[in-house]
């Protein structure tokens, strides 16, 4: 589980990504100049200005969409929307935080180094930098961390030559603050401290004038090392020290207040000193490791391969060595887990954002904005969470909702709807804005929140914990159930009941004389409302619930029950396609990258080889003429995932593995980062990265190796590939708080081993066999297959 490299990187996705849940860190590796560029959780330009959810006229400019939307009157509807979505004011976005330096000085460490390596240990957390000066036979390191711990980055650099190190940090929106610098005879050390203000502030996604304030605190402690400080500045230089410890933490207006910052930094700082190197290393693997040891997978014969450092991905990814090209696989997997793992921990003060915890400075500069996207990359960013033994790194994403989505949601519900419960749309961020998108053509999506819910709902099924489903849970999912159950609505004549108007994210259509986005029960809409209608009548059935006695949650269940027989149901259209409008108006991009209207393949299992042939069928006819022709398809890194996702859904897997395939040939970077290129559909002046590349290529290869139905029956090898004749996967999760251990060889299962938190009977297959197997708590059993 180690990326190695044997050059620096040249740009930001070349580097290794640490992580803590708060800050996090790009390690470039260079030799003469070390670049980290620094990035935080609650690093946002913007405010949390809830006037921007829409107009005061708002939830009657939409009943006049409705009203338009009904007579198939498209461009009325459009022109309408502009009287009722949102505003984007002081939206803002995650911005980088700064850059640390370190150059070497006084010695061309380039031109004489030798044997130059850098890793990643995704087991660990941990980056190691060496290489030889072939002159004098010295071995420089640099070993660094970011500890979720103790809340700092660690950074011990060992320069045999004891020549001259300078420091810089530098920013748009950084300035200095302090310097002090200490010798400590008694102890032959030196001890420097650099401080700076920081403020996220930025002219294209708000007015510059808004957004989060900061304090960066760097500390050097060196072994006798003489220092020299540019006054008023943020550079110094560190002279004839051999041995090297950089300490940096980080506070913005989420961690503490303003006027506390420099408190908070502070405290951190000094009691990491107290610790040293070796107690802040253990600390550390005490604390990030245990997560990431708990699932192990193997595809054929090498356990735990490690890249090499002389073959870059894509040469892997396109070589004839099938060992290499499955341990590359089996380590993507793991890298999603540990992008996941290093974004989002339990105390987090956001959820990940499109990045994770990372800035490219890219997604920061378009259009898009560096957020959280809420029509399929913020979700996709937690679907491992649960399946692949991370759950607790969803808890900011529960926090997040609870506390700042929700209470937004209800005004933008009564504001833009007219409508009780809550609500959010397409885009969402640190402020919680939850306001219909500030253009026509991405407006309105009211399902953006719901959808989000579905991965609570999958934690509590996983998890089984009734208190935070009765206290946290359940709140959420009724006000959303609420709103949903109010938004539908009949016209006289036809059985089915009605939504919207609504886009399919983020497609359009076209009725001849011109291009349009919103109508009535696009496939997508009515698929998430399907799922939430059912979340919501499985909760108020289970016993905890009931014992609430709560007249509300009754009395919607019935109202429910009645509902959700009436949704409009799949259709397919005569070019034996699964219909992504309940029109029949063409796709003005048939090839678009997104495929919301097929979610009912994944996740939402509402579509099934087994349960709806027919269904699957049109899935995936819907598929092969989005890829036809493969040139003109929008290849991302999430659209993929989801390529991928919905081919082992429909028990395809070496479709999936086709998919995989060409994520890693043609979307993989240097440092296996999976990028966004831009497109004709999302433009861009880069490539940018997203992280639900990389955590979509894990959840499909979880997916491929188990899943769980909707009526519980849990798959073992449900979409296993030819390519993956022999192999094995410990830990993987299934609900009800199920670990699942599969070996197989010649491309047949041989043993499964399955532990329950929980006494109970679960229902399992394999190739149509289906084995009723009783569980006890904390016994696990051996199921031997012949």
């Amino acid at each position: 589980m180690i990326i190695n490299m044997d050059k620096p990187a040249k740009r930001w996705a070349e580097g290794f990504p640490l992580g803590n849940g708060f800050f996090g860190a790009m390690v470039y590796g260079g030799i003469d100049t070390e670049t980290v560029d620094l990035s935080a959780a609650g690093w946002f330009s913007g405010n949390a200005d809830w006037n921007n959810n829409c107009p005061d006229n708002a939830a009657e400019a939409f009943a006049g969409m409705r009203e338009a939307a009904i007579r198939n009157d498209y461009a009325a509807v459009r022109a309408l929307t502009k009287n009722y979505m949102g505003s984007r004011l002081n939206y803002g976005t995650n911005l980088p935080l700064a850059q640390l330096v370190i150059k070497h000085k006084f010695l061309s460490l380039s031109e004489n180094s030798i044997n130059y390596n850098r890793n990643l240990n995704l087991k660990t957390g941990l980056c190691h930098v060496e290489w030889m000066d072939k002159q004098n036979g010295y071995i420089l390191t640099r070993d660094c961390f970011t500890s979720h711990a103790d809340r700092v980055m660690v950074m011990h650099v060992k320069d045999p030559s004891g020549l001259s190190m300078s420091f810089s940090l530098s920013g748009s929106n950084i300035e200095f603050a302090s310097f002090t610098s200490e010798d400590e005879h008694d102890q032959d050390k030196t001890v420097c401290d650099l401080t700076v203000r920081a403020k996220a502030r930025e002219n294209m996604h708000s007015d510059g004038t808004t957004g989060a304030d900061g304090r960066i605190h760097l500390r050097i402690i060196s072994n006798n090392g003489r220092v020299q400080h540019e006054e008023g500045s943020c550079n110094f230089r560190l002279d004839g020290s051999n041995d090297c410890f950089l300490l940096m933490t980080c506070a913005t207006d989420f961690e503490a207040a303003t006027d506390q910052q420099s408190g908070y930094c502070s405290q951190l700082i000094e009691q990491a000193s107290r610790l040293g190197w070796n107690e802040l290393l253990r600390r550390h693997l005490d604390d990030f490791s245990p997560a990431m040891r708990r699932v192990d997978l193997q595809l054929g014969n090498i356990t735990d391969w490690d890249k090499p450092a002389n073959k870059s991905a894509a040469e892997i990814a396109t070589g004839n060595n099938e060992n290499e090209r499955q341990g590359l696989i089996a380590l993507m997997f793991q890298f999603g887990r540990y992008l996941l793992h290093s974004s989002s921990r339990k105390d987090s003060p956001l959820p990940a954002h499109l990045q994770g915890i990372w800035n490219d400075s890219v997604a920061s500069r378009i259009g898009w904005t560096c957020d959280m996207h809420l029509d399929i990359n913020t979700q996709m960013n937690y679907w491992p969470a649960e399946l692949t033994a991370l759950s607790e790194s969803a808890d900011p994403l529960l926090d997040w909702i609870e506390n700042v989505l929700m209470p937004s949601g209800r005004i933008t519900a009564k504001n833009c709807y007219g409508l009780e419960g809550w609500t959010a749309e397409l885009v969402a961020n640190a402020w919680g804005f939850s306001a219909p998108y500030w253009s026509p053509n991405l407006s309105p999506c009211p399902t953006g929140g719901a959808w989000l819910i579905q991965q609570l709902w999958h934690r509590y099924l996983y998890r089984r914990d009734d208190n935070e489903l009765i206290n946290r849970i359940m709140p959420i999912l009724y006000e959303a159930a609420l709103f949903l159950s109010q938004y539908l609505f009949e016209i006289p004549g036809n059985p089915y009941l009605q939504s919207g108007p609504s886009i399919s994210p983020e497609n359009s259509f076209t009725d001849g004389s011109g291009v349009y986005q919103a109508s009535l029960s696009p496939v997508y809409e009515i698929t998430v409302i399907r799922d939430i209608f059912t979340s919501y009548l499985q909760a108020v059935r289970l016993p905890a619930v009931i014992s609430q006695k709560d007249k509300n949650y009754a009395a919607l269940a019935e109202k429910i029950e009645e509902q959700i027989d009436r949704l409009p149901p799949f259709k397919i259209a005569d070019d034996g396609s699964l219909c992504e409008w309940s029109h029949d108006l063409p796709a003005v991009d048939s090839q678009h990258r997104h495929t919301s209207h097929l979610l009912g393949l994944y996740p939402y299992n509402q579509i099934s080889p087994e349960k709806t042939p027919e269904f699957a069928a049109a899935a995936e006819t819907s598929l092969v003429k989005r890829l036809t022709p493969a040139e003109n398809w929008e290849d991302t890194g999430w659209s993929r995932s989801l390529l991928m996702l919905y081919s082992a859904s429909l028990k395809k897997g070496d479709q999936a593995y086709e998919h995989i395939d060409s994520m890693l040939r043609y979307l993989l970077q240097p440092a296996l980062l999976v990028k966004h290129p831009p497109t004709r559909g999302a433009p861009a002046f880069d490539d940018v990265y997203e992280m639900d590349g990389n955590t979509g290529l894990t959840t499909c290869i979880a997916h491929m190796l188990l899943q769980t139905s909707d009526d519980e029956t849990i798959e073992l090898l449900p979409a296993l590939p030819a390519k993956w004749r022999d192999g094995q996967v410990r830990g993987l999760c299934a609900s009800g708080r199920i670990s699942v251990t599969i070996k197989w060889q010649s491309g047949r299962l041989v043993e499964a081993i399955i532990s329950s938190d929980l006494d109970q009977k679960r229902v399992f297959s394999y190739r149509g066999r289906r084995q009723t197997i009783k569980l006890e708590a904390d016994k696990p059993i051996r199921v031997v297959y012949e």
